[in-house]
């Protein structure tokens, strides 16, 4: 069935709020995915606050007539991975599901904070750790100095400690 012009319309503007209102966008081909895998992929986004649609090449160009992106991005047919959280867990979640899949679906390229990023770019975002493993370790690289400063201070402080009840000891 046939889309009606104002259906497009709505459909235009809906591209171009899933883009606005997106911290990151992954784009991929698709090669004929079955419907039950697209959807366990679905519920798996959604965990992580994403959203997967499959997108009509020519509207979604048109939604993204500002951003520069790959005229190589509407070859076939494409869907879009929208997170308003973390991109790099979304990279993962596909990168899992196409290795899963008979028919290897590709990952084309993306949007970063508004910014096109190339295919190369967009696979290795997967192998980025998350935001919370990289907060972590950033506060035990910190925490490392000062906890060895502390054992040595203490260390001292009970060298210390133990000369004293030495020569308490011997005196006795």
């Amino acid at each position: 069935m046939a889309k009606t012009r104002n259906k497009k319309k709505e459909l235009v503007e809906f591209y171009k709020q899933s883009i606005n209102g997106s911290t990151g966008v992954l784009f991929s081909d698709n090669p004929g995915i079955e419907v039950n895998q697209i959807t366990e992929l679905k519920k798996k986004l959604f965990d992580v606050k994403a959203q997967f649609h499959v997108v009509t090449n020519r509207l979604f160009k048109i939604a993204l007539d500002d951003k520069n992106v790959n005229e190589s991005l509407f070859e076939g047919p494409t869907t879009a991975i929208f997170t308003s959280g973390d991109i790099t867990e979304i990279a993962k979640i596909f990168k899992e599901f196409a290795k899963e899949q008979k028919k290897k679906p590709e990952i084309k390229g993306g949007l970063l904070e508004g910014e096109f990023i190339p295919a190369e770019i967009a696979k290795t975002l997967s192998e980025i750790p998350s935001k919370e493993t990289l907060i972590s370790k950033t506060v035990y690289m910190f925490n490392s100095p000062l906890s060895g400063l502390v054992q040595t201070l203490s260390g001292v402080q009970s060298k210390f400690v133990y000369a004293i009840n030495s020569v308490k000891e011997s005196k006795l």
